[in-house]
C-alpha cells in the first residue's frame, strides 16, 4: 500500500462530516431566511391595509421590532452564508483532489494486476519450455515488462498525489 492511503481515508471522512455539516447549516440558515421573508412579507401586506388607529401600540411595536430583529438576523446570515459558500467550496476541491486520487490508485491497483498475471504467465512458460526461448515466453516477457513499467510510473504518480493531499 502507499504510504499516506490511511491518513487520505482519515482525511476523507474528516471532509465529508464537514462537507455535510455545512450543507445542513446552509440548509437550516436558509429555511430560517425564507420564513423570515414571509412573515416580513405578511407584516408589510398587514401594515399597507390603511388604518392601523383600532390597533394597540403593543402589536405594532412587537411587529415594528420583529422586523428590526430580522434584518440583523438576515444581515448575520448573510455573512455566513458567504463564509458558508468559500467553505463549501474549497470542500469540494478538497473532494476533488481525493478523487483524483482515488482514481490513480485505482489505475496502480489494476497495473499491479496486469503484472501479476503477466508474471504468472512468464513462469508457467518458463516451466514448459525448459530453458528455450518460444516466441510466445518471449511476446509475454515483453508484456511483463512493459506492465512493470506502467506500474512503476503509475505507483510513483498516486504516491506524489497522495503525499500533496495528505500534506
Amino acid at each position: 500500500p502507499v504510504a499516506g492511503v490511511a491518513e487520505l481515508d482519515r482525511q476523507r471522512r474528516l471532509l465529508n462530516s464537514v462537507r455535510h455539516f455545512v450543507g445542513e447549516w446552509y440548509k437550516g440558515l436558509q429555511g430560517i431566511v425564507d420564513a423570515q421573508q414571509a412573515l416580513t412579507s405578511s407584516v408589510r401586506y398587514f401594515l399597507q391595509g390603511g388604518d392601523l388607529d383600532g390597533l394597540e401600540d403593543g402589536p405594532v411595536t412587537l411587529m415594528l421590532e420583529m422586523l428590526e430583529v430580522f434584518k440583523a438576523a438576515n444581515e448575520a446570515v448573510q455573512g455566513h452564508t458567504t463564509t458558508l459558500a468559500i467553505v463549501q467550496q474549497h470542500a469540494e476541491a478538497i473532494s476533488k483532489d481525493y478523487e483524483k486520487v482515488s482514481r490513480q490508485c485505482r489505475k496502480r491497483d489494476e497495473a499491479h494486476e496486469r503484472q501479476g498475471h503477466y508474471n504468472e504467465k512468464v513462469s508457467g512458460l518458463q516451466s514448459q519450455a525448459n530453458g528455450g526461448r518460444s516466441e510466445k515466453l518471449q511476446r509475454n516477457q515483453a508484456k511483463l515488462q512493459k506492465a512493470s513499467d506502467e506500474l512503476e510510473a503509475i505507483d510513483t504518480e498516486c504516491k506524489r498525489l497522495v503525499a500533496d493531499v495528505v500534506s
